[in-house]
């Protein structure tokens, strides 16, 4: 039997699963990819995802368009669809204040309570020997189950990257590094984000093709918000990039405007390096970025930083 220790992110640790309130039917679950790092007794993962309710915003679609400073007029029948299914993601309501559990090979989880942006975090250590063991550049997609309000539950696959304490691993960015962004130019930034199928950088999918076969595990930090994780995450699927997990930046209209969606993001990135970097101190670290989002000057300070990090720079463009 599988049994855990757990702790919502600034919380202390709880013996037990508590039951929650349950999802309600119109309730949406993003369990986003989950990093998992030995201790001692088992491994230790954490849990990330988001509730939320869809529904259509025609009146928002059109003030966030208007907001990106797009031209209505200007876009084709194709562009006008992409915008309406991209911009969605950012016009959802985000449930705030829930508590629900998640089950998963064999033992239930409390994640948390979720904050103003509909997300929720959670750290367990899994300390049963019946817990898959991790495999060099493979990640393990688990069935997974969170409870409803009516007393049934959601069918979920969780997606785990456990990660031997020694290894090699590529922090990559996203913009201009395998999705071509522009990002230096803010109408094109702003039509290849939300208007036009998003197209890889030529040649990048195989490099990291060959560098997963050689068991390098794959972490995607990028400035582009949460919201995008979906189309991002299916983009680098269906262009083979290898899985890995995804760190994005935390965005929410009603905090900001859509105007800071493109900017500072070494601000961003810098702290999820360090993060990573500090949980793994004996793993090699590769970063691949670009220069246009000032990924060498993040990248070198961040490795320069913490004491016996061995790492390597290459620019993708």
């Amino acid at each position: 039997m599988v049994t855990v220790a757990v702790a919502a992110w600034g919380l202390g640790l709880c013996p037990f699963a508590c039951a929650g309130s349950g999802l309600k039917n119109d309730e949406q679950v993003i369990l986003y990819p989950s990093l998992g790092r030995l201790v001692s007794g088992g491994w230790e993962v954490e849990l990330h995802g988001i509730v939320y309710e869809p529904g259509p915003h025609p009146y928002l679609s059109g003030f966030m368009r208007r907001a990106l400073g797009i031209d209505n007029d200007k876009l084709t029948a194709a562009e006008m669809t992409l915008f309406r299914e991209r911009s969605s993601y950012f016009l959802v309501d985000n449930e705030r204040g829930k508590e629900f559990s998640l089950t998963a090979v064999g033992c239930t989880v409390p994640l948390g309570t979720s904050g103003a942006n509909g997300h929720f975090e959670a750290l367990a250590v899994f300390v049963s020997g019946e817990f898959p063991a991790a495999r060099p550049g493979a990640s393990l997609v688990l069935p997974a189950s969170i409870p409803t309000a009516g007393g049934g539950k959601r069918e979920l696959s969780l997606q785990v990257d456990l990660l031997p304490d020694e290894g090699l691993s590529v922090i990559s960015d996203i913009d201009d590094t395998i999705k071509i962004s522009n990002v230096r130019k803010r109408s094109e930034v702003v039509m290849n984000t939300f208007c036009r199928p998003f197209q890889p950088v030529s040649g990048m999918a195989e490099v990291y093709q060959r560098w997963a076969l050689d068991g390098a595990r794959f972490h995607y930090v990028t400035a582009s918000p949460w919201q995008l994780y979906l189309p991002l995450s299916q983009f680098a699927h269906s262009n083979r990039f290898p899985s890995g997990t995804f760190h994005m930046k935390s965005f929410r209209a009603k905090d900001t405007s859509f105007f800071s969606l493109f900017e500072s993001p070494e601000h961003y990135k810098a702290p999820v390096i360090e993060h990573l970097l500090r949980l793994f101190p004996k793993r090699q670290w590769v970063f691949v970025g670009d220069s246009g989002e000032k990924d060498p000057e993040v990248y070198g300070a961040e490795a320069q930083g913490i004491p016996g990090v061995c790492a390597g720079f290459l620019s993708a463009m």
